[in-house]
């Protein structure tokens, strides 16, 4: 099978965030009266593998609809202030992309943020302009796990999921991936272990992104 494109996940992935993200989030629960620590944030299986409301929800499931909006509206503003000062990609990225870009293959990002989320974190460390595509919470039915964010990426790359590998560092990009054709690649710098990868469909695993580079020359 030849491929055509990559897309890849966001956070945990291209750009070292998850304890950004976590920081963020107990800020939003802890202001509308639901204190959780940043610590027992990143330790909660679900967290890293969705976003937004359905997160919230995950988290406590007795919090109204109108309060995990509310609560999903103060972590967006906490977020982008520490966004603005400490986000930082990881040190392989740029290089991983440009070799990417060099093989002529269509790059993409498909991430359980809001596609402006995705834009400002992009263009914050340098990257944005490698991706032709990008594809956010806020531009389909339903996040990671389910395999629409795929479908609308590869749509809009004009080829079909079975022609792209996905790279991710949770266990709902290789679930995403499976249930569309989608090759896929588990990094462990983020969310899950390498275990919880290959358990959940990864077909590969990487420790570092750089290493996707040969993997994906394979299918060139």
């Amino acid at each position: 099978m030849r491929i055509l494109g990559v897309l890849f996940d966001l956070n945990g992935v291209l750009v070292d965030s998850l304890n950004l993200h976590a920081q963020a989030w107990s800020k939003a629960l802890t202001m509308n009266k639901h204190p959780i620590s940043k610590e027992e944030l990143r330790s909660h299986s679900q967290f890293g593998k969705y976003g937004g409301v359905e997160l919230v929800k995950l988290l406590n499931q007795d919090i109204s609809d109108n309060l995990a909006q509310k609560i999903e509206e103060d972590y967006e503003k906490e977020y982008r202030g520490l966004a603005e000062k400490h986000l930082k990609s990881f040190p392989d990225a740029e290089e991983t992309l440009k070799h990417l870009d060099g093989m002529g293959l269509k790059l993409g990002v498909i991430a359980n943020d809001k596609r402006e989320t995705i834009e400002k974190d992009l263009a914050k460390v340098g990257l944005k302009d490698y991706f032709e595509v990008l594809t956010g919470l806020d531009e389909v039915k339903k996040g990671k796990p389910s395999p629409e964010m795929i479908v609308l990426a590869c749509k809009r790359l004009f080829m079909k999921p079975y022609h792209a590998f996905v790279i991710g560092d949770s266990t709902s990009e290789m679930i995403a991936a499976k249930q569309v054709l989608s090759l896929s690649i588990g990094v462990t710098t983020g969310a899950c272990t390498a275990e919880e990868l290959k358990e959940a469909g990864a077909q590969f695993i990487v420790d570092k992104l750089i290493e996707i580079v040969p993997i994906i020359e394979r299918f060139g």
